[in-house]
């Protein structure tokens, strides 16, 4: 997520970018190592407000569950990890 983010800073497109991380992880221990590194990604790169981290409270279906459920709420399609395109403002 990194490269990417700064790939598409330094290509001066980044106000036209939101970044999605979607989880499936069950352990505590997991889930809470993903927020921190999500986390201390966004200090590092500036990307509070950008770059959102989604768990699921519970884990239906596994990953495609997620997307599903991710997609219906209309952020997101079929990645993993995925960039949204904004709209100029």
């Amino acid at each position: 997520m990194r490269v990417v983010y700064r790939s598409v800073q330094e290509a001066r497109q980044l106000e036209y970018f939101d970044f999605f991380i979607l989880s499936d992880s069950n352990q505590p221990n997991q889930w809470i190592q993903e927020e921190v590194a999500w986390v201390e990604l966004c200090k590092q790169v500036g990307g509070f407000g950008r770059i959102f981290y989604r768990k699921r409270r519970q884990a239906i279906n596994r990953k495609s569950g997620n997307v599903a459920i991710f997609s219906a709420a209309g952020a997101g399609t079929t990645a993993t990890c995925r960039a949204r395109r904004r709209q100029p403002q």
